[in-house]
């Protein structure tokens, strides 16, 4: 064998065998659905061994003021690579030094980006010139004329990325049919679950005295952002019906924060309900809601494969939800949920008023939800993300490294 024949094979011998490093570019500071999967991939890689060549994923988010968020300590503090990156407005160009000096520490073989900001972002500033980038695409919401300018951006930012994951089946033929974004390089990610470690339900006593609710209230949840495309305004409308024909006192929980709300709490106002729909704001442990729950509603107008069902799945919670996005992959209606289509406020009213008047309808969907958990396991969602990724770094394998003259293997 020559000399240089040699040389090639030791540099792919190392390169098979040291960790494909990864940047994860979030643009959130709470720890939101689409942050949830990313976490749980740092976690299992950190804490599994590899069968494969070993994931090191570090993680980057935007702050917007000089203290870190709660967010951020948390995950430092919890061990995970968390870099930050300071912006004094929306359209910050002081992100682009930072974000470059980042990156060339950590030194990456993968930039990971989600959600349209980091999409654009790594493409402008030509972050991926030397590196193999994979966007995860989310959905659109379009609810402003400046999340509408984001997602043309976004088309536009997709077309350069070396491979696209999404959350769903009908996200991945929207890419594709109307973005042009070919079909081999988009693959399917559904959010990934780990099942909780006791199916024993908390004492909800304190959570009941803590929001004052009527000792024997049924309690509908919904968790999420309060943002106009989850459809929040549709569901305490459809609290309305259930007022009119459920025979039990019905208490309405959400658990979340957002633009929204003032809006939402002045709907309620009008309508009357004031007393009936409780606004928790953020929470970082969801768990006690879901343990207090008897009916779990999720009424947005567009979805991807929200974390939410998954949660109420396995705390045993029946579901009422919209049929948008790929919830449809996730929810056969009358087996594991039932489904209704989007903005029908009196089908949302009815759908929860069956469940909690119908003990035996609650008991079936319950059952059957739960036995569809074991598709959405983190050691599946760990195995596709890692194929993805491993087929990007080889293809960028002649380019990939850190600047001349650096070790890879002693950049933090």
């Amino acid at each position: 064998m020559s000399c240089q024949r040699l040389l090639e094979e030791m540099k792919a011998s190392t390169l098979r065998s040291r960790p494909i490093r990864i940047v994860a570019l979030l643009d959130d500071t709470v720890i939101s659905g689409k942050v949830k999967p990313v976490l749980a991939l740092a976690r299992y890689a950190r804490t599994n061994p590899a069968t494969h060549r070993p994931l090191d994923l570090s993680l980057l988010t935007f702050v917007r003021n000089e203290s870190d968020p709660e967010m951020v300590t948390a995950l430092r503090e919890e061990g995970l690579v968390m870099d930050v990156v300071r912006e004094r407005k929306r359209f910050d160009f002081d992100v682009f030094p930072q974000l470059r000096a980042i990156i060339g520490q950590r030194c990456p073989d993968v930039l990971w980006t989600h959600g349209a900001k980091t999409h654009f972002l790594v493409r402008v500033a030509r972050l991926h010139r030397n590196k193999a980038w994979v966007a995860f695409h989310h959905g659109y919401t379009a609810t402003s004329l400046t999340w509408r300018l984001y997602d043309q951006l976004d088309r536009w930012s997709l077309r350069g990325a070396d491979a696209v994951m999404t959350a769903c089946e009908a996200f991945a033929v929207d890419l594709n049919v109307r973005l042009g974004v070919r079909r081999e390089r988009l693959s399917v990610h559904r959010s990934p679950h780990a099942p909780r470690a006791s199916t024993t339900r908390a004492n909800t006593e304190p959570l009941q005295r803590e929001l004052c609710l009527p000792p024997n209230a049924r309690i509908v949840l919904s968790v999420g952002r309060l943002s106009k495309e989850k459809g929040y305004a549709d569901l305490i409308r459809a609290m309305s019906h259930v007022k009119e024909h459920s025979d039990v006192e019905t208490v309405l929980l959400i658990v979340g924060d957002g633009p929204e709300r003032p809006r939402l709490e002045q709907l309620c106002a009008r309508l009357g309900l004031a007393h009936d729909v409780r606004f928790v704001g953020y929470r970082h442990d969801v768990l006690p809601y879901y343990d207090a729950a008897h009916v779990f509603a999720l009424t947005s107008h567009s979805e991807g494969s929200p974390n939410v069902l998954l949660e109420a799945m396995d705390a045993g919670v029946p579901i009422v939800s919209t049929c948008v996005g790929g919830v449809p992959e996730m929810i056969r209606h009358g087996q594991q949920g039932l489904l209704v289509p989007r903005g029908d406020v009196e089908g949302i009213g009815r759908s929860i008023v069956a469940l909690l008047s119908n003990a035996g309808l609650r008991a079936t969907l319950v059952s059957a939800a739960r036995q569809s958990l074991g598709a959405y396991s983190l050691e599946e969602y760990y195995a596709k993300a890692h194929f993805v990724f491993q087929r990007v770094a080889s293809s960028h394998g002649r380019t990939i490294g850190c600047r001349a003259g650096v070790d890879p293997a002693v950049v933090e």
